[in-house]
């Protein structure tokens, strides 16, 4: 078997769709009809993807696998700028075809998906059919490399190659002068180094970053409310003169990127016993009405708690309508590329730019629980989470009012639960009418299979680190690096993030454990640098345990994955300062990829300790946390934290806004 990298890009139709379809026929993968992505819209048969059979996974002739992927990236185009803004990856794969073959092998699929090598485009003389090189694309599949073979790249007078006539070139010529393939490389293998030039990857881009100021970002996709995703080609003759109306319906959120405003994620809890639950007797109660409309006034002044809601699911239309309202969005995020602009990208309202292609960003994350995390809290079985939870959702995707909103202003839906069924069930209620996501706070620790149903549907999901179950977590603080004299540290050309220690999860006295008070006593500096050390390396393993078990047991791609170190679950006080201080950072070295990191503090036990805020006087006095939250969301947007869920919505915004305009030093979030 050979090692091979191939470069992906696209930028017309439905973007994420080209990219994760032509994976799938190129690794042999069955499509799915229930995916937002591979479904047919107009046929629920289970359709086989072309090339691909039932028993594919276990075929030993199978001629190529997927063995990586890069994370997704968008980019201005480059040679033809007027044309629709691209999105890109790199896939590792290992095949025995020979690099002719997998030449024509990646021209099948360019075919089956839909690529013409001619395009309409108005010029001064009407239509005229033109073969335009680097011109807009459904899908474009390059080879990259092919192991460390020089196939074609030197001509007649030993000199290096730079364009091509058709005829396979390895490696590609123009790789070195491609951002957007080099970056998406520097994911999977930095430290590659190419065979002609006898540099790295990094070197390579980092020269490149020298002279090359394009934007290029790092996005996580969400699958759009749009459920038609046929490939639109028939105005295809509008693209020039910025022109274009072959819109992608996806979302795409900017991560680890100054110039993207926090995501915030609000809670709602459908559970009677909620920790973090507050009731207010006096609320007023306001119904929606028959016509799918409902009356705002005062909205903002319910409590609509979750045992309310299980007793009334009607009444899910107004909190989420009150946590829109809070969040004051008068107009979305749109994702832009305007060559005028000196940095080439801009993320702003849509009414400014509405004269120009963009792509749509999240606005706000509501993120909707059945099942109650909190330590100690009564399990519920798979289907009685669902009984709780199915109502709730039916009320949302019978509501065309709530789903028209949800759509004008670019909001998200969660579902937070550890179970397959309950994630499945989910998806194939709400699936076509909002953009979702799964949110596991086990990370795959209760039910393994929940990695599956999302591979399935091709749905986002969070992976958080716990430890045990909700009622045994808090038994299992206790982080121990366990020597390992059989670990085999074998070359790779990246690390994965794995290194010679194991995680002792026994419950007993451990290097590092839960404080009794408040106020830790420092007597040896050099000590609680060392306990901080180790409770970070086998976070840091474990979490990278439950990824690797995501993509290569079950084929996530990596855009598809969300980090939650999850601050409050199998950690004490000492631990969830420091993911406080400086989680994200120093897990994200230490796991050598540059995830989305989601942070998870909002009402914790951890904040009214260090606030002297016992239980008695949390259910008295209404936020009662409320400055310990604004302080931990502070924390995280000072260290560069993606997406923060929390409960006080209208006050959380405020204190993001901020925090945004103070760390993130970007004039276009004031």
């Amino acid at each position: 078997m050979f090692e091979a990298y191939i470069g992906l890009g696209t930028n017309l139709g439905n973007r994420i769709h080209n990219i994760q379809k032509a994976l799938d026929i190129l690794s042999g993968r069955l499509s799915n009809p229930s995916s937002p992505f591979i479904m047919n819209n107009n046929n629920n048969s289970h359709d086989v993807l072309p090339g691909s059979n039932n028993n594919n996974h276990n075929n030993q002739n199978k001629l190529i696998e997927i063995i990586d992927t890069s994370f997704l990236y968008l980019s201005s185009p480059q040679y033809i700028t007027e044309q629709p803004i691209y999105l890109n990856a790199v896939c590792k794969i290992k095949t025995n075809l020979q690099p002719n073959e997998l030449l024509i092998k990646l021209q099948s699929i360019e075919k089956q998906l839909g690529r013409r090598r001619d395009y309409l485009n108005n010029n001064n003389n009407g239509n005229s059919t033109i073969n335009v090189k680097y011109g807009p694309r459904i899908i474009d599949l390059d080879i990259l490399f092919y192991g460390d073979e020089i196939i074609g790249s030197l001509n007649e007078k030993n000199e290096l190659k730079t364009e091509t006539n058709h005829e396979l070139i390895v490696p590609h010529p123009k790789l070195f002068e491609r951002d957007f393939v080099l970056k998406p490389l520097m994911d999977i293998c930095p430290d590659k180094i190419h065979p002609i030039f006898k540099k790295t990857i990094r070197e390579l881009y980092e020269n490149l970053q020298k002279f090359n100021k394009k934007g290029i970002f790092k996005v996580l996709p969400f699958s759009s409310f749009n459920n038609n995703n046929n490939i639109r080609t028939d105005n295809i003759d509008n693209i020039n003169n910025n022109n274009c109306d072959i819109f992608d319906d996806n979302y795409f959120f900017p991560f680890s990127n100054d110039s993207t405003r926090t995501l915030l994620m609000g809670v709602i809890n459908v559970t009677p016993d909620s920790f973090s639950e507050q009731q207010d007797e006096n609320s007023s109660l306001l119904l929606s009405d028959n016509n799918n409309t409902i009356n705002t006034n005062n909205i903002t002044e319910m409590n609509i708690t979750g045992k309310v809601l299980l007793e009334n699911p009607k009444l899910i239309i107004n909190r989420i309508v009150q946590y829109i309202n809070e969040m004051n969005i008068e107009n979305p995020p749109m994702f832009l590329f305007d060559n005028n602009i000196s940095d080439n990208y801009t993320i702003s309202n849509y009414k400014k730019f509405n004269n120009k292609e963009g792509l749509k960003s999240p606005s706000f994350i509501i993120d909707i629980g059945a099942q109650s995390t909190r330590p100690n809290a009564t399990l519920l079985s798979p289907e009685e989470e669902w009984l709780r939870l199915k109502p709730i959702l039916e009320e949302i995707q019978s509501s065309s009012f709530l789903l028209e909103l949800m759509k004008e202003k670019h909001i998200l839906i969660s579902i937070d639960t550890f179970y397959s069924l309950v994630a499945e069930n989910s998806i194939k209620c709400l699936l076509g009418f909002v953009p979702l996501l799964i949110n596991d706070v086990s990370g795959g620790l209760m039910d393994e299979k929940i990695f599956e149903v999302c591979s399935r549907y091709r749905i986002p999901i969070v992976i958080t680190h716990m430890r045990g179950t909700p009622q045994t977590m808090t038994n299992l603080k206790d982080y121990i690096v366990v020597k390992d004299s059989s670990s085999n540290n074998n070359s790779k050309d990246h690390d994965d993030g794995s290194s010679n220690v194991k995680a002792n999860t026994n419950i007993k006295e451990g290097v590092v454990k839960e404080d009794e008070g408040v106020v830790r006593e420092v007597v040896d500096e050099k000590e609680v640098n060392k306990e901080e050390e180790q409770f970070l390396q086998v976070l840091s393993e474990e979490i990278q345990d439950r990824i690797r078990i995501a993509i290569d047991k079950y084929h996530l791609f990596r855009w598809q994955i969300i980090l939650d170190p999850g601050i409050g679950f199998a950690k004490g006080m000492f631990h969830n300062l420091i993911l406080l201080r400086k989680g994200r950072i120093e897990l994200n070295k230490r796991l050598h990829y540059d995830y989305p990191m989601l942070f998870g503090f909002s009402r914790k036990g951890f904040i009214s300790k260090i606030l002297h805020e016992d239980n008695d006087t949390k259910k008295k006095k209404k936020n009662s946390l409320l400055f310990g939250n604004a302080a931990c969301l502070t924390c995280s947007i000072q260290q560069g934290v993606d997406i923060v869920r929390v409960h006080d919505i209208k006050e959380m915004n405020q204190v993001a806004l901020l925090s945004d305009a103070i760390y993130k030093n970007n004039n276009n979030l004031l």
